[in-house]
């Protein structure tokens, strides 16, 4: 792991699949530690599909950019930002 002008260089390669699902459960880790409003809430609709409510979707965007940020720092990227740099 090499740092450069403060940036960490990715070294650890995820897919796309793997990228989105780290950072997700990463989100609820970081939710569940500095929410200070509780768990995130879920609704159904009429079709049956499961989703946040709005204000947990807020607090969950909010704390995603953060996941983002650690993810980097540790290390890793995906395939596809592998090749753009």
């Amino acid at each position: 792991m090499k740092m450069e002008n403060g940036q960490k260089e990715n070294d650890l390669v995820l897919t796309a699949e793997q990228s989105v699902e780290m950072c997700a459960h990463l989100t609820h880790i970081l939710v569940e530690f500095y929410g200070l409003e509780g768990a995130l809430k879920t609704e159904v609709d009429e079709h049956g599909n499961e989703s946040y409510t709005e204000r947990s979707q807020e607090r969950f965007d909010a704390f995603n950019g953060e996941a983002d940020q650690i993810m980097f720092a540790l290390g890793f990227a995906t395939a596809e930002q592998e090749v753009q740099s």
